[in-house]
């Protein structure tokens, strides 16, 4: 579900599947990425994203891509979510937070507990200024200036392929599987050229699988690709 992502992200911030790689051979080298885990499922007991320069990080590149490009009016809107362990809409609750963040004390239990946690991690600062930024994003319509420092390209070029959702053309398709062998996602690379990956069975791609096997760097190790086997 490509949805999971920002899903996850979200449930990071403002929340209080683990699956058996069946396929053996062949393995490829992929690079380790430092935000991979999100893409799979929010793990609380993971630290990297509790960090205030990662949370920045993620949403300045958000920014870049567009939080109206990662989530529907509709989705942002509704109270019926499965993602958030309260029962408002991501909008209702981003104008909760803000508000609450203020008068902690005076706050229900909810928001107090939130924003306990939140400052028992050193982050609360970072998230109230991001909370206020969505707001700004979603709620209130504002364009506002990217930190293209802080952004990370390779997470903002992925995500590029998949949000907004789309079936890709063939040039994209082409130019992700191309772009998965430069920075080193092999495995990943080969489940696209391979097939293995459902969402690109169909593509007519401008190279062949075997041309594309002898630049994958074989490993004898089995991390998770970005790009799963999701055929069996």
């Amino acid at each position: 579900m490509k949805n999971i992502f920002w899903v996850t992200v979200l449930v990071s911030l403002l929340s209080c599947r683990n699956t058996n790689n069946q396929k053996m051979i062949p393995k490829f080298h992929e690079k380790e990425l430092s935000f991979l885990h999100l893409r799979f499922g929010y793990d609380k007991t993971n630290n990297w994203i509790k960090k205030p320069e990662n949370i920045l990080m993620i949403h300045e590149t958000f920014k870049k891509i567009g939080y109206n490009n990662l989530i529907s009016k509709e989705d942002w809107e509704s109270d019926w979510n499965w993602y958030l362990d309260v029962s408002k809409s991501p909008k209702n609750l981003i104008d909760s937070l803000e508000l609450t963040f203020i008068e902690i004390e005076e706050s229900p239990k909810y928001y107090k507990e939130f924003w306990g946690r939140r400052k028992s991690e050193g982050n609360d600062a970072t998230v109230y200024k991001i909370v206020k930024e969505i707001k700004q994003i979603m709620n209130e319509g504002s364009d506002l200036e990217v930190n293209h420092e802080i952004i990370n390209d390779t997470l903002a070029k992925l995500i590029s392929y998949e949000f907004p959702e789309r079936k890709l053309t063939p040039g994209e398709a082409n130019s992700l599987l191309h772009y998965l062998i430069e920075i080193g996602l092999h495995e990943s690379a080969y489940n696209l050229i391979s097939g293995e990956n459902s969402g690109f069975e169909e593509v007519n791609w401008n190279i062949d699988k075997d041309s594309v096997l002898k630049v994958l760097i074989k490993s004898e190790l089995n991390p998770r690709p970005w790009f799963e086997d999701n055929t069996k």
